[in-house]
Parts: C-alpha cells; sequence; structure tokens
C-alpha cells in the first residue's frame, strides 16, 4: 500500500540506520495495558463460558413448567400474530408466492395439495426466481395452468419478493382473498431450526428452540381465523413465548453487521428500523408503528399467510413503496431484516385495550440485549415459563 502524499519517509543515514537501544517508557505502558486488557477480557469470557451454579434449562423441565401456561384457553393471543376474528375468510382465490432462489423444491407438490385440503379451494402457486434458476430443474412437479414463474433481479431476497407480489396485485387489483408467502428452504426433510445458545451464552440450553413450525393445518386455521398468521409459533410450544414485541426496541433496531460474507451495500441509508418505517408509512396506515408503548407482533423466518383484508389495510402505493426500498441491492440488505419484523405489525389487526392489557398482564419479562446479546429477539414478550434462567 502507497504511503499517504502527507506522510514522509524517515530520512536513512548511518545514525538511524543502527538498531534503538533506548526505551519508551510510554511504549512500555501501553504495552502493559494492552496485555493487560486482553488477559482480563479472556478471564470475563471464560466466567461466562463456565460460571458456577447456572445450568441450562433443560428442554423437558421448560415443557413442564410451560404445559399449563400453553393450554390455557384465556392466553390466545400469546400464540396469535393478530387477534383473532368472530368468523373466518370467504376463500375463493388462494396464491401461494415462493420466493426461489436455489433450494429443492420438490415438498412444494405435497405443501400445495396440503393448503388445498386446508383452505377449500385449489391454489395457483407463484414462483419468483431469482438466482436465473429454472424451478423445474430443482424438483417443481406441479400441473401444468397452476403455476406461473416470473424472473426477478436478486436483490432483498424473500422480502422483496413478497413486496414485488403485492405491489402488482393490489394495483392490478388481482389479489388473491388468502395469500400464503413462503420461501424454497421450507422443507419438511431440512427444518428451519433456529435454537437458544451460542458459545457466548452458556446460560441458554441449545436444545430450546427459538421458534417452531406450526402444524400447517394450524397455520390455515390462524390465516382464515386472524386474517394473518405466522407459519412458525415464535417458541410458544417449546418456551411459552410470544409474537407480541414491545414497539420501541423494534424501532431501535438495526443490524450492523451480517456474517454472509456480504459487506458493501448492506446498510441502509435510513436507520435504524423506525426511521424506515416512518418513511414508508407516509405512503399508507402506520398502524400503531409510531405509538408510544405499542405492542407489535413479529414473524421470524420469512414464511405467513394473510388474507385479502389484512393485506388491504396498506394501500397499493405504500406495497409499491416497500418494493422500491427493498429492491434497492445487493440481495441482502438491512431493509430485509427490517421488513422481516414489519410485515405482521402492517397487516395484523391492531389491538384493543383490554387484549393489551391481557398481553401485559401475563408477561413476565421482555427479551432484552442483556438477557440475549446475539439472538436478535429484542422486546418479544416472555411468560414466567420461558423467561431465561439467571446466571
Amino acid at each position: 500500500m502507497s504511503k499517504r502524499a502527507d506522510e514522509k519517509a524517515p530520512l536513512k543515514s548511518e545514525a538511524t540506520s543502527k538498531p534503538s537501544t533506548s526505551f519508551n517508557p510510554l511504549l512500555i505502558l501501553g504495552a502493559v495495558i494492552l496485555t493487560g486488557g486482553v488477559a482480563y477480557g479472556v478471564y470475563v469470557l471464560a466466567r461466562k463460558l463456565g460460571e458456577s451454579g447456572c445450568d441450562p434449562p433443560q428442554p423437558e423441565e421448560v415443557a413442564a413448567g410451560c404445559a399449563s401456561f400453553i393450554s390455557d384457553p384465556n392466553l390466545t393471543l400469546w400464540q396469535h400474530a393478530a387477534p383473532p376474528l368472530t368468523g373466518t375468510a370467504d376463500v375463493q382465490s388462494l396464491d401461494i408466492v415462493v420466493a426461489f432462489c436455489n433450494a429443492q423444491l420438490g415438498w412444494l407438490t405435497a405443501f400445495t395439495h396440503s393448503a388445498r385440503e386446508g383452505l377449500g379451494v385449489a391454489p395457483t402457486v407463484h414462483v419468483y426466481s431469482k438466482c436465473g434458476e429454472n424451478p423445474t430443474a430443482f424438483g417443481l412437479v406441479l400441473e401444468p395452468g397452476t403455476y406461473t414463474v416470473t424472473n426477478l433481479p436478486n436483490t432483498g431476497r424473500c422480502d422483496h419478493t413478497y413486496a414485488f407480489h403485492l405491489a402488482d396485485r393490489t394495483r392490478r387489483q388481482t389479489l388473491a382473498d388468502v395469500t400464503l408467502f413462503v420461501k424454497d428452504t421450507l422443507n419438511p426433510d431440512a427444518p428451519q431450526e433456529r435454537v437458544w445458545g451460542t458459545q457466548i451464552e452458556g446460560h441458554f440450553s441449545p436444545d430450546l428452540r427459538v421458534d417452531e413450525r406450526r402444524p400447517l393445518s394450524e397455520f390455515y386455521e390462524f390465516t382464515l381465523a386472524d386474517g394473518f398468521a405466522c407459519l412458525y409459533d415464535a417458541g410458544f410450544r417449546p418456551r411459552g413465548s410470544s409474537h407480541w414485541h414491545e414497539i420501541e426496541p423494534i424501532r431501535e433496531y438495526t443490524i450492523d453487521d451480517y456474517s454472509n460474507g456480504q459487506a458493501a451495500g448492506f446498510l441502509s441509508p435510513l436507520r435504524p428500523l423506525g426511521a424506515w418505517l416512518d418513511n414508508l408509512t407516509s405512503e399508507g396506515d402506520p398502524v400503531a408503528s409510531r405509538q408510544a408503548g405499542a405492542l407489535w407482533p413479529v414473524c421470524y423466518g420469512g414464511n405467513f399467510g394473510a388474507a385479502r383484508h389484512a393485506v388491504i389495510r396498506q394501500p397499493s402505493r405504500f406495497w409499491h413503496a416497500l418494493e422500491l426500498s427493498l429492491g434497492r441491492g445487493p440481495d441482502s440488505i438491512e431493509e430485509g431484516h427490517y421488513a422481516e419484523r414489519s410485515w405482521a405489525g402492517l397487516m395484523a389487526r391492531k389491538l384493543t385495550p383490554p387484549e393489551t392489557r391481557s398481553l401485559r398482564a401475563t408477561t413476565a419479562e421482555v427479551m432484552s440485549t442483556a438477557a440475549c446479546p446475539l439472538c436478535e429477539l429484542q422486546g418479544q414478550l416472555l411468560s414466567e415459563c420461558g423467561t431465561p434462567a439467571a446466571c
């Protein structure tokens, strides 16, 4: 690497070329401080990893403690991303939107059949190919006329795909009564698995799942009854946690370092999430996104279902603005993580004051960076049975 123009090269002389035998006290002091700091850091990490008297909770212990909580019929909201409606949606048309890159799609045949049985109408599958691949070469086997394939630029990952579909369908007024949004990695033979615990967070058990795939029958039922449903249950069964979050930690969310080998172009021009969302919802309905003290539902995992009446809570111009934001490129951008935490709140029915009080009354703790620095679930409501063990 060349030197800066304002840097001067040392003059070579007999005096300067000989090795020096003098000692700089400041350099010695700095080395001592640096060595001490590293040693202390190693000590703290070792203590955190092996702290005595802090045994990770076992999954069976948590399940036993959460059993009565999970089965309580008065806690319906804890496993729903939207308050259930009194009736169910009338489904005459059903779309399945698949964000496809290069994962196997053989599972889609059974999923489509299951959706037909669960929702009572034959679906149309819309595969959006973002990595230049032909989905039929990856196991897509569906009857002709029951699916479409659309090539899109590889920007914004699955969230851009969903926004593109919603912008296009609401603009043309061809939105289905129910739309299921799924990633190509939704493979029951290799299911998503996110668990508690890292090498640093020794007080969490690595066997406690962060979220768990719902039975498809339940997913369809919740989509019809709530208007919006997450395919993953946010860990309600494994640890009694909720889709509902305090809005303030969600609004303050940023992700400075995403370890996917990509650095350039990842950070959003608008940060944190709240600033990004406020800018977008100037084109639509903020749906409590700016309301201090509000509770906000979050679907992790990128798979969810929405009825038409949930989608049109936001006007077509909003979905178009979201598509543009998520399409700025490259394939993985910070805005995608913002969108993941926004889909449910943008489409789900708003809580009533009694519903909010009910959720808060049964909340034992709110997930914080102190409780789980690396799991990125900040703001999530936790029940007593799902509260992390203290160390």
